[in-house]
């Protein structure tokens, strides 16, 4: 059921004479399981090929089961054949350094922990990555907040919110992709009109430097 996508719960009981302290030693009685599906919209599925197409890499980071996790990911774009899919414990037997190298093969992180959020960030952004990091629950906040460009959903949590640079008001993440394009395109042009105006700046600086040299009248001035 993981597999497909399904998150499962679980339902069982047990009949008691008192109150329980420990849940852990109560034998329950397995009576069935459910599985909810929640499928990616296609807005989500075409963000990420838009993103993928502008060079952006995506990761998953979730606490969800990492079967359910992979599956959802497959189902988006997100993981494909050859990534690494792994939970969050698994990364604690690594080094920063090692985790550097390995995280630019993985593309979900499952079963994970405020702590692996926040260490995925950092060691990324060490790495001269720029990291935007999007969450709704508080489990998201650290990593949220220590992002290049952090992004909380606005019916997510009021603290994640409180530390993130940007709100989507909708769950609508191709209005992520966009923002980026635009801030590619007003960089591209802003370089293009820093060069234009160093290029010309810098000949009519020669232009004086050779007037004066030689002696000649200013060619810049009215006459």
């Amino acid at each position: 059921m993981a597999e497909s996508g399904l998150r499962v719960l679980a339902f069982g009981y047990q009949i008691v004479d008192q109150p329980i302290d420990d849940i852990t030693k109560v034998k329950i009685k397995l009576v069935g399981l459910v599985g909810f599906l929640d499928p990616p919209k296609q807005t989500a599925i075409d963000a990420v090929k838009a993103a993928k197409g502008a060079g952006i890499r995506v990761i998953m980071i979730t606490g969800d089961n990492l079967k359910t996790a992979v599956a959802v990911a497959k189902m988006v774009g997100i993981h494909e054949e050859g990534k690494l899919a792994v939970e969050g414990r698994e990364l604690e037997k690594y080094t920063d350094d090692e985790l550097k190298d390995l995280l630019y093969n993985i593309s979900v992180v499952a079963r994970s922990t405020p702590e692996d959020k926040y260490r995925i960030v950092k060691i990324l952004q060490s790495a001269g990555e720029e990291v935007v990091m999007m969450g709704d629950g508080v489990n998201d906040m650290p990593a949220v907040k220590a992002a290049d460009l952090g992004i909380a959903m606005n019916e997510g949590s009021q603290a994640t919110k409180s530390v993130a640079k940007m709100i989507l008001l909708e769950r609508d993440l191709s209005v992520i992709v966009d923002a980026i394009k635009i801030g590619r395109r007003i960089s591209h042009n802003l370089r293009k009109v820093i060069s234009y105006l160093l290029s010309t700046g810098i000949s009519e600086i020669f232009l004086l430097f050779f007037a004066v040299v030689l002696a000649l009248p200013q060619p810049l001035y009215a006459t």
